[in-house]
């Protein structure tokens, strides 16, 4: 993937919203924003909303979403971006589905704007693919082991699980 940081120009270089008004991603008019989908895996269905997608040129698409946080690599997150990219690619976002995507999480919690984009092709799809379908069934068929963690205050599904919001207590109690 491609890493890039660009340094907000807002009165304070570390606010969220003033590294995201000086950014590429507020002057370029996203050709889709909060957009809901839902996708078929398997026996399963996923659903969840984009924060938004861009149009470069006529039907290549950049799906952005946008974190509150500083980068850190987490390749756990990374199922995000391979779902919207799924959704995307099997038309369940638009009648006319891209003829390329990236993919790209922008950071907006540090003293600088970082993006992280993968090119998504067709290799990149079909293990994404499989790696979303291996992580379905493995949660039809029994319960999802958990590692509790620092990390865990900052889980994109700390909402849903007992063993990490017990976690982010127990280290802000001690």
């Amino acid at each position: 993937g491609r890493e890039r940081a660009s340094a907000g120009r807002g009165e304070t270089e570390s606010d969220p919203w003033a590294l995201f008004e000086s950014s590429r991603l507020a002057t370029e008019k996203p050709l889709l924003v909060e957009t809901a989908f839902e996708i078929a895996i398997g026996e399963s269905s996923i659903r969840g909303k984009i924060d938004a997608i861009y149009e470069p040129n006529d039907g290549e698409w950049e799906i952005v979403d946008y974190k509150s946080g500083r980068h850190r690599d987490d390749p756990a997150r990374d199922i995000q971006l391979k779902v919207y990219a799924i959704a995307a690619h099997d038309g369940a976002l638009s009648s006319t589905p891209p003829t390329a995507i990236d993919v790209t999480f922008a950071y907006f919690g540090g003293d600088e704007l970082v993006e992280t984009t993968e090119t998504v092709d067709e290799q990149w799809l079909a293990d994404a693919r499989r790696e979303v379908e291996s992580l379905v069934d493995q949660g039809r068929d029994g319960p999802f082991q958990t590692a509790p963690s620092a990390e865990c205050t900052w889980c994109d599904f700390l909402h849903l699980c007992p063993d990490g919001q017990a976690e982010v207590k127990r280290r802000s109690s001690s």
